[in-house]
């Protein structure tokens, strides 16, 4: 049995962007390839998912997998938010 992929998360501004993305790599066999990012670029939050290089499917644990999106988002959301003035003019 193969052993699990790593999903990881990486926050970047892609040439492509004009805000900040959450990009989820899949890394299996000493390999990273892009699964997914999620953007905010009009609006509301998506997903884009990427196809696998190879052109097979993607299979990869939901557990792992949906905490990891979830957890994205939510510091996607943080880290985007717009900074706030505290000092009084």
């Amino acid at each position: 049995m193969a052993a699990a992929p790593e999903i990881l998360v990486n926050f970047a501004v892609p040439p492509d962007r004009t805000r900040l993305v959450a990009e989820i790599t899949v890394q299996q066999e000493k390999l990273g390839n892009q699964f997914c990012e999620i953007n905010s670029e009009h609006g509301d939050y998506r997903i884009e998912v990427y196809p696998r290089p190879d052109g097979k499917p993607w299979d990869l644990p939901a557990e792992s997998l949906l905490r990891t999106l979830n957890d994205a988002l939510r510091d996607l959301t943080a880290r985007s938010l717009p900074l706030t003035s505290s000092s009084k003019d």
